[in-house]
C-alpha cells in the first residue's frame, strides 16, 4: 500500500497517469519553447537579413530568459544572494 504526502492512498495507476501527465507535459513545453525560438529567429531573420546573428540573438535571449525563470523559481532556503 502506497500513500501520498497527504496519507491518502494512491494506486499504482493513479500515479502511472500522474507521470505519464508529467512526461507529455515536458515534452509539450519543449516542443512550445522551440516554436516560440523558431518564431522569433524568423521575426529577426526578417529584421537583419542575417541568420547567424538572428540565430545568436534569439539563442541569448531564450537562455538568459530559462536561466533567470530558474533563478526566480527557486525556493527561499536555496537562494544564495
Amino acid at each position: 500500500m502506497k500513500f501520498n504526502d497527504d496519507d491518502h492512498f494512491v494506486d499504482d495507476e493513479e500515479r502511472e497517469n500522474r507521470k505519464r501527465s508529467r512526461v507529455f507535459g515536458a515534452i509539450a513545453f519543449a516542443l512550445f519553447f522551440v516554436a516560440v525560438g523558431c518564431a522569433l529567429v524568423t521575426v529577426f531573420v526578417y529584421f537583419t537579413n542575417n541568420w547567424t546573428l538572428a540565430i545568436m540573438l534569439v539563442g541569448f535571449m531564450m537562455l538568459y530568459m530559462t536561466w533567470m525563470g530558474w533563478l526566480a523559481g527557486r525556493k527561499a532556503d536555496d537562494k544564495d544572494v
